[in-house]
């Protein structure tokens, strides 16, 4: 009695052009990021007090909170990055680079530790469902800026 041969396929590699059409449609998403952080950063700097330094209202954090909640863990550098590099063009013709250094810091620290909240808490992905994952939504966006608003102006 003969067996019968059956050929193994191996795994298909990923194509070049698939992992290229993966790199533009990133670079497309992270440039989308880049953007419109920028344009919100350009928003709250027209939300100061005319002899203020300070914004009242800083939209570009919830851009990067969105982008966080959004994005995988394991690409947060990225977003970090992007946005970085987005309120540095924003921001730094009339900032000092030192200033840069500690809005970035805390922009990124604040709203990590809110996205990490949510993420904790939030039972993602959000639907509204329960009463719980209302509560830790409201609790995580509205209590975490309000720490922010209470300790970034001192610095």
């Amino acid at each position: 009695m003969t067996q019968a041969v059956i050929p193994i396929r191996a795994a298909a590699a990923p194509r070049a052009s698939d992992t290229l059409k993966r790199a533009a449609a990133y670079a497309a998403r992270f440039a989308a990021l880049g953007g419109t952080y920028y344009v919100a950063a350009k928003l709250g700097l027209a939300f100061r007090f005319q002899s203020s330094q300070i914004s009242v209202v800083w939209v570009a954090n919830a851009v990067l909170f969105a982008a966080l909640v959004l994005t995988p863990r394991s690409r947060w550098w990225a977003v970090f990055v992007t946005t970085a590099l987005a309120h540095v063009a924003a921001m730094g013709a009339t900032t000092p680079a030192w200033r840069l250094v500690w809005q970035i810091a805390g922009n990124s620290l604040f709203m990590s530790a809110a996205a990490l909240l949510l993420r904790r808490y939030g039972d993602l992905p959000l639907r509204f469902e329960s009463r719980r994952q209302v509560f830790a939504y409201v609790a995580i966006s509205v209590g975490v800026p309000a720490v922010f608003a209470l300790t970034m102006p001192s610095f």
